[in-house]
């Protein structure tokens, strides 16, 4: 059973308890973890079912189990991710390229391609490229076949430099 207490919800551990049941076929989250489902759809779980029990207690209170079958993961099919422009062939780019954290066959983690998108765009901000736009980004998740497809591009823009640079003190 994974349970996370509400105290500890976006802290990373149900994260942390998901991937330390990575090949479990069947996980539940018990105990009324109304944002389970949400969770599940962030690490690519699309088809999570779910089961509710209400039990009334004798001083009027209820206790509300919600039962989630994760169900079969969806898979990236394809990831194109590309950066055009002047600066494509900057090292600082072709880096991110190389190490993408996202391949074909991996369970979707919109995590990782958020953290895709914004390597490109801080790059571009950090290292001069200040008219770096991404023309597309495009996440398209069919659960019923349990695949997405990633499409990224940025267009990079002209690099911009620091002319001679002068300080005077008075």
């Amino acid at each position: 059973a994974l349970y996370v207490d509400p105290s500890a919800w976006r802290a990373g551990v149900g994260t942390a308890l998901l991937a330390a049941c990575e090949g479990v076929t069947v996980v539940w989250v018990l105990e009324g973890n109304v944002s389970a489902q949400v969770f599940y759809r962030r690490h690519g779980y699309y088809n999570a079912a779910v089961d509710t029990t209400v039990t009334p207690y004798e001083d009027g209170g209820v206790k509300v189990v919600f039962d989630i079958t994760e169900g079969e993961p969806v898979l990236v099919d394809q990831i194109d991710v590309r950066v055009d422009g002047p600066g494509q062939a900057d090292p600082l780019f072709q880096r991110i390229l190389r190490h993408l954290p996202l391949h074909s066959g991996d369970r979707l983690q919109h995590k990782a391609y958020e953290d895709i998108k914004n390597d490109l765009q801080r790059t571009a901000a950090t290292y001069g490229y200040l008219d770096a736009r991404l023309i597309r980004s495009d996440l398209l998740v069919d659960p019923p076949s349990h695949k997405a497809n990633i499409a990224l591009e940025l267009k990079t823009g002209d690099r911009y430099h620091f002319g001679k640079t002068s300080i005077q003190q008075k």
